[in-house]
């Protein structure tokens, strides 16, 4: 599985066999008192012969000096025989400071996909 693209959305859902996302493409996200967040990533996905590896790493590096920390995800197993395809996964958390934070998506040792996010508390 080769991953095509990638994007932050405040939802997404699968009808009939087709992605529908809702909110997206999110660049700045706004947080409580309690830093909380959640968005959804989605990913392009084709298939790719040479392997059967299902794994997405999220890799999230905050806009400090702070180490980065990875998320790991998983494709159903029915879109990586997929031509064509995609996954969703909801991300959440708390994000300690306001600023900008990167999410790198790698899917084994293909080229990794930035999705920057612009975080801030709400007033």
């Amino acid at each position: 599985m080769v991953i095509t693209g990638a994007f932050l959305a405040e939802a997404a859902a699968t009808v009939d066999n087709k992605l529908h996302v809702w909110g997206g493409v999110l660049e700045y996200v706004t947080v409580g008192p309690d830093r909380r967040f959640g968005v959804t990533l989605v990913v392009l996905t084709q298939s790719d012969s040479g392997t059967a590896d299902r794994a997405v790493n999220v890799e999230i590096v905050p806009p400090t000096e702070d180490e980065p920390f990875t998320q790991p995800y998983e494709v159903p197993e029915y879109n990586v025989g997929a031509e064509i395809g995609f996954a969703y996964f909801r991300i959440g958390g708390a994000l300690p400071f306001d600023g900008r934070y990167v999410f790198i998506v790698r899917s084994g040792e293909q080229t990794a996909i930035s999705l920057p996010l612009t975080v801030s508390q709400a007033q």
